[in-house]
């Protein structure tokens, strides 16, 4: 076997090319993979805003052609049409711009780090991209450099203190050589795979699945972690986050306070916890975490941690900690069948590692997944 080009030292060849090598050039069997959306559609691009009253939240999208091209959910109706406008404005200018092109111009790597990975989504989906990342690395045996940067369509802009919330935790993967935010967009742009999974009826597979089916990478063990801290904190067994974002009409976050009063705190932003505060239960404490690092260090050290559809709830995943999922109806994309995940959306859902976590915490170190972990019991009476 001939080794690539970039010489890594444990290629997976492909007529002397590892398939990172593949991806950093500019092949001609890669290149529909790196196109923007058809400007023909972009052109006729119409924003919607709507309030849903059960959220109490802005949820706006971006059509075309029957075709959602961005969607986002906000606080305000201010805010929501402000966004709305920005993508409309954003996928109007595709096809006029000089750069649009899902990665960086060509050049042949000389260095096992030469390669580069970017994005601008939301945090979450970077921390899904995480898992490709790492599995190609795996395979090719080097590091690589990791880049932020803003650019317009997304919910929320790609800014250096949006960017500072993350790189941290991306600095300590034993994958990553160099995490930083720039105004420039380099390398592989894995926001592409976001764009590809709406346009080819991936958009309800989980989205480390979008990722890896748009780099045309194997399947993988859902149950393998891909994340990994510096070091891990004590903090609480039980570990809650809920954000505005992916809330179905009704959840039993009320008897899931109830039932771990004194064993849970709160993880994510003050606003968050104040509206989970008077929505929930006011009996939950908040621990303060100043990046997704120390959220990172907080969640891998509990028995159980719960959730909606959210970045925490992306590094509880890449941990492969024990989790319950406040799952969404329309955009269940984070659903991975794997020992200690359960998924719900109603009222009736219930499990009992909802009342002992450290049997969720165990559970979630099998090593075979069983369909009848996802059996949900009656909540119990009181």
């Amino acid at each position: 076997m001939r080794p690539c080009y970039a010489r890594h030292p444990n290629p997976i060849a492909t007529a002397g090319e590892c398939r990172l090598c593949l991806l950093y050039s500019i092949d001609p069997r890669y290149r529909a993979l790196w196109g923007e959306t058809s400007p023909v559609i972009a052109a006729k691009a119409t924003y919607t805003v709507r309030h849903c009253k059960a959220r109490n939240v802005w949820d706006w999208s971006v059509t075309a052609s029957g075709m959602t091209l961005a969607s986002g959910t906000e606080a305000s109706e201010e805010a929501a049409t402000e966004e709305a406008k920005a993508s409309v404005e954003f996928f109007a200018q595709i096809g006029t711009e000089k750069e649009h092109d899902f990665i960086a111009e060509p050049s042949t790597p000389t260095r096992r780090d030469a390669m580069a990975f970017g994005h601008h989504g939301d945090h979450g989906d970077i921390v899904y991209a995480l898992r490709s990342v790492k599995q190609l690395c795996d395979e090719s045996g080097c590091r690589v450099p990791f880049g932020l940067y803003p650019r317009k369509g997304t919910r929320v802009t790609m800014s250096k203190q949006h960017a500072d919330l993350l790189l941290p935790l991306l600095r300590i993967q034993s994958y990553i050589s160099s995490a930083e935010w720039s105004v420039h967009a380099h390398g592989v742009r894995l926001d592409a795979a976001r764009r590809f999974a709406y346009r080819n009826t991936e958009a309800g597979k989980n989205i480390s699945e979008q990722y890896r089916n748009w780099l045309q990478l194997p399947p993988v063990d859902e149950s393998t972690p891909w994340l990994r801290v510096d070091r891990v904190e004590r903090v609480a067994p039980v570990i809650f986050n809920r954000t505005p974002r992916y809330r179905p009409p009704s959840f039993p976050w009320q008897r899931i306070a109830e039932a771990n009063k004194g064993r849970a705190v709160f993880i994510g932003s003050p606003a968050e916890y104040q509206a989970f505060r008077a929505e929930v239960s006011p009996d939950i404490p908040y621990h303060k975490t100043a990046d997704f690092l120390e959220a990172a260090r907080v969640i891998a050290g509990c028995d159980l941690f719960v959730g909606n559809q959210s970045c925490p709830r992306a590094i509880a995943e890449g941990l492969k900690v024990a989790v319950v999922v406040e799952e969404s109806h329309t955009v269940p994309d984070t659903h991975f069948k794997r020992p200690g995940a359960w998924y719900g959306s109603n009222a009736s859902f219930w499990v009992p590692m909802l009342q002992f976590p450290q049997v969720a915490r165990s559970r979630a170190s099998y090593k075979d997944y069983d369909a009848r972990d996802e059996q949900v019991d009656s909540p119990p009476t009181s």
